[in-house]
């Protein structure tokens, strides 16, 4: 490599995320550096890695880079600049906060360290703000309170300047001192301000907001503690340098009873612990897990043995003793270095911690408790209530249509009843009720065989009637299950309808209106079950209840209704269960909440009734399924009214539901659902954590577009959390998935938005990529102004990445815009874009110091802007002019642009600073520096 190639690996370096390849970077670069003996070069490579040690894990590594960075920087101190120097007081701060975490550097090292840092601080007439702050940290770690106390004093008394803590890290450890000392009101106070404004550092907000989570439970914000903690933790979840961060989120779990939530960290960190970046964060992380493990001693968790090989499974309760022990070696190690035992008594304390207090719910959907599914709503009879009111009671239960009661009714009454001493007549009723309970679970051969017993008991007592029902039934029974029998069992088909029409008949001539109505019910439903609904038809509409059975009457509506559905004739279904509805409302049973939602699904949206059959619905479910469909039918119609935040109470309950009945498939689709609600009520954190969950699910299940709109979900949340990183991931996967000719135009997107992020996030070279990705794909799919958007982008990153192919990429976007229809150029997206495309390339020219040529390019584009209404471009077009006037050394002509767009901008906007910037430059340029002071102090320019 020459020396170009060297510092474009630097630059490259700087630009990676923190970790192992920011890492492996900064080291070839140091090796490069080294082979081309380039002492500027080496300098720059070592300075470069301490961070990239510090910041990615591997701090010891950063003693040695730094050591040799100092030496340096004193052996030829005029070869250096201010740069230079600025970065080596803010190393200083890494590398004293480091020390400390490893007990083989001996204390008198670390405090030498710091008189060195406080040495230089003073000579160059700096605050000694950041050298208060270590000396504050180091007295933390001794657990010497009184010197905390008198070096927090000094430390908060100081000016900050340009080498303290940024605004979000500063605050941070004063947040873990004050809850320290329980002033925790003061704590999430100091942090309010901090999380309101823009933190750009690359350990916040997640830093802070670790931090918070146990002030906030102390000052009974729970809502938010578990917040912070979520937010948090996403963003240093694949972080191993933040392995003391994550020893924070186990403890957290741990106070808030959380341990299935703090068990599932420790399994996913704990091979982290065998490359700890430091001992300190292995001792915090050791006994964090050792807590948490405690406290479930029979689960397995998988853990490398300590000489190598294969994880094995082990009991948390042995595994727990283990890191607990390590955690109090290393306390022991560090108490010794400092002369103390604080560290072994905070350790003692940590590895034994338990809940604070009262549970925190950290999943979006809390587990349901397991229950008993379909239990009557009312006690029923006593328990030593005569045989005959249970039997009563049974009856007038499976006349409702309330099997589920009967169910429970049964086995409520079950063991007396057997001991009773039934008569036949008793017998026959109960063995007719527990019929129904089997047929209502599909268990066809027992209800037979018990309507079979029920006839013959009925039958022996002299009531025919009673017992043609029941072979009625019978036939019905063996009609559905050979329907369902695979193949259909056309003889045993046909047996059983003949059996069913035999009884029917018998019952019809000889007993009571009520007894032929329900004997044509039965006939009704083999007849459809059998597949002749059109025979059907007529026997329920034959079907007629007394005036005094209500429960009849309902049932008779609701099987017209059924009827009318499977002869498919959809067009008199919302009437005939508009007819079931009203003729079951205020009845109950089984059929109930189901026929509700069958009623509110053929409603118009805008029905003034349909909040309140739906709210019947889910009153009336009992069984998961039903509250499942339930629930789930009431969020979407609020969701479809603009009510998200109630709809997000009914997707959690419904999903509750399917959990409970163990429904893993459903469960999936409804947290994809129910993540795109939380999303929408601006609950971000909630709603990336359950699409996460929902992915793999919808993956197992085949349904590949679900799973794609499930990632783009996703992406919509990692923007909202600001994981950028995460993000771009999944667009890159969307976009492979999203490989079809049809599909070019949703591929060409995808890469556009990664391109759209990764240009945010200075990652510019990358950008372009997607950026030509995008416009391929756009052109081939014929999309021309999608393409030449990207075009441009595509110029605009080349340029920010300082490369030359960045002029080439500006003539490919030109010819584009020169290809645009007229029609298309025309319309306001057209002037639009070309007008767009003239200003970014301006910038492009500058670049390549074309000023003239970039000034012409830019001059009209603003009033083509205004044109459209698009002022806000408008300005920052005038500003690209300014810019380049000034450039050009016009500065009188660009003071009057200047000026104009100081009225024109928000004075809260962004470009406001850069416009007085630009100003105050002009003035200064012809000499009117007093008015360029004065601009400066009016707009508070640094």
């Amino acid at each position: 490599m020459n020396s170009e190639q060297v510092t474009a690996l630097l630059r490259e370096a700087e630009r990676l995320p923190d970790g192992a390849a920011q890492i492996a970077a900064a080291e070839e670069a140091m090796r490069q550096a080294d082979a081309l003996d380039d002492p500027k070069l080496r300098f720059a490579a070592r300075m470069g890695a301490t961070e990239a040690y510090e910041r990615g894990g591997e701090p010891a590594k950063a003693f040695v880079t730094f050591s040799w960075s100092l030496a340096e920087f004193d052996r030829n101190p005029g070869y250096h600049d201010r740069s230079d120097d600025w970065r080596l007081r803010w190393q200083f701060k890494y590398v004293c906060g480091s020390l400390t975490a490893f007990p083989e550097v001996p204390l008198d090292r670390t405090l030498a360290v710091l008189d060195d840092m406080e040495r230089r601080y003073r000579a160059g007439g700096h605050s000694l703000h950041a050298v208060y702050t270590q000396r504050f940290g180091l007295a933390r770690h001794l657990g010497d309170d009184e010197a905390a106390a008198h070096w927090y004093d000094r430390w908060q008394a100081a000016p900050r300047d340009e080498n303290s803590d940024c605004a979000g890290c500063d605050p941070t450890t004063r947040v873990h001192y004050l809850y320290d000392l329980g002033r925790s009101p003061e704590a999430v106070a100091l942090a309010g301000p901090v999380l309101d404004g823009r933190l750009t550092c690359r350990v916040q907000p997640e830093a802070i907001l670790t931090a918070l989570m146990l002030p906030l439970l102390r000052v009974d914000a729970p809502d938010r503690a578990r917040d912070a903690h979520l937010r948090a933790y996403r963003r240093q979840r694949d972080r191993p340098a933040r392995l003391d961060a994550i020893a924070q989120h186990v403890r957290f779990c741990v106070f808030t009873g959380n341990d299935a939530r703090a068990l599932e960290l420790v399994r996913r960190h704990l091979d982290w612990l065998d490359r700890a970046p430091s001992p300190y964060a292995a001792m915090e992380f050791a006994a964090a897990a050792a807590a948490a493990l405690r406290r479930v001693p029979d689960a397995r968790i998988h853990r490398r043995p300590a000489a190598g090989g294969e994880a094995v499974a082990r009991a948390a309760g042995d595994l727990a003793e283990e890191l607990g022990g390590r955690a109090e070696e290393l306390a022991a190690r560090f108490d010794a270095r400092n002369g103390t035992d604080y560290q072994s008594g905070r350790v003692a304390m940590l590895r034994h911690a338990g809940p604070l207090g009262t549970h925190v719910p950290l999943t979006a959907v809390p587990t349901p408790a397991p229950g008993p599914a379909g239990h009557p709503k009312d006690a029923g009879p006593a328990a030593d209530a005569p045989v005959d009111v249970v039997l009563d009671e049974l009856e007038r239960r499976q006349r409702g249509g309330d099997t589920s009661a009967v169910r429970a009714l049964v086995a409520a009454h079950a063991d007396r009843l057997a001991a009773a001493g039934l008569d036949p007549v008793q017998r026959a009723r109960l063995t007719e009720a527990r019929g129904w309970v089997h047929i209502a679970a599909d268990e066809f051969a027992q209800a037979r065989a018990c309507w079979g017993e029920a006839a013959d008991g009925f039958r022996a007592a002299g009531d025919d009637v009673r017992a043609h029902l029941c072979v009625a039934a019978a036939g019905l029974a063996r009609c559905v299950a050979a329907a369902q029998a695979e193949p259909p069992a056309g003889d045993e088909t046909d047996a059983g309808l003949a059996q069913v029409r035999a009884a029917t008949a018998e019952v019809v001539a000889r007993g009571t209106a009520a007894d032929a109505c329900r004997a044509r019910l039965r006939l009704a439903l083999a007849l459809v079950a059998t597949g002749d609904a059109a025979a059907a038809l007529p026997v329920v509409e034959a079907a007629t209840a007394p005036a005094d059975e209500p429960e009849l009457g309902a049932t008779v509506a609701l099987r017209r209704m059924q009827v009318l559905a499977a002869l498919g004739r959809e067009d008199e279904v919302p009437a005939a269960l508009r007819a079931a509805y009203e003729a079951a409302r205020g009845l109950g049973g089984d059929d109930w909440p189901q026929l509700c939602l069958a009623h509110a699904a053929h409603l118009p949206e805008d029905a003034s009734e349909l909040d309140t059959v739906l709210d019947e619905a889910v009153a009336a479910a009992v069984e998961p399924d039903v509250v499942a469909n339930a629930h789930l039918q009431r969020a979407r119609h609020r969701r479809g009214r603009d009510r998200a935040p109630e709809a997000v109470a009914d997707y959690v309950a419904a999903l509750g539901a399917c959990v409970a009945a163990g429904a893993t498939e459903p469960a999936a689709f409804l947290r994809a659902e129910l993540a795109d609600a939380y999303l929408s009520v601006g609950r971000p954190v909630e709603a990336a954590e359950l699409a996460e969950e929902a992915l793999p699910g919808l993956v197992a299940a085949g349904a590949a577009a679900d799973a794609d709109r499930c990632r783009y979900l996703l992406v919509r949340c990692y923007r909202e959390l600001g994981e950028s990183a995460a993000a771009v991931t999944t667009l890159d996967e969307l976009a492979g998935n999203l490989s079809g000719f049809d599909l070019l135009g949703d591929h060409g997107q995808m890469r556009e938005e990664a391109g759209v992020l990764l240009y945010r996030a200075d990652r510019d070279a990358e950008a372009a990529v997607r950026f030509r990705q995008a416009a391929d794909a756009y052109t081939r799919a014929g999309l021309v102004l999608p393409a030449l958007r990207a075009l441009r982008q595509r110029a605009g990153a080349l340029h920010w990445a300082q490369d030359p192919a960045a002029p080439a990429a500006l003539a490919e976007a030109d010819a584009a815009a020169a290809a645009l229809p007229p029609q298309v150029a025309a319309e306001p997206e057209g002037v639009w874009e070309t007008a767009m495309l003239a200003r970014d390339g301006a910038q492009v020219l500058i670049g390549a110091d074309a000023l003239d040529a970039a000034l012409a390019r830019v001059a009209p584009v603003a009033s083509r802007l205004r044109e459209i209404e698009a002022f806000g471009e408008a300005l920052s077009a005038e500003l690209v002019r300014a810019e380049i006037l000034l450039r050009l050394g016009r500065a009188a002509d660009a003071e009057p642009v200047l000026r104009e767009l100081l009225t024109a901008i928000p004075r809260d906007a962004p470009a406001i600073g850069r416009a007085a910037g630009l100003l105050a430059g002009a003035l200064a340029e012809q000499g009117r520096q007093e008015e360029a002071e004065k601009v400066a102090r009016e707009y508070d320019l640094a």
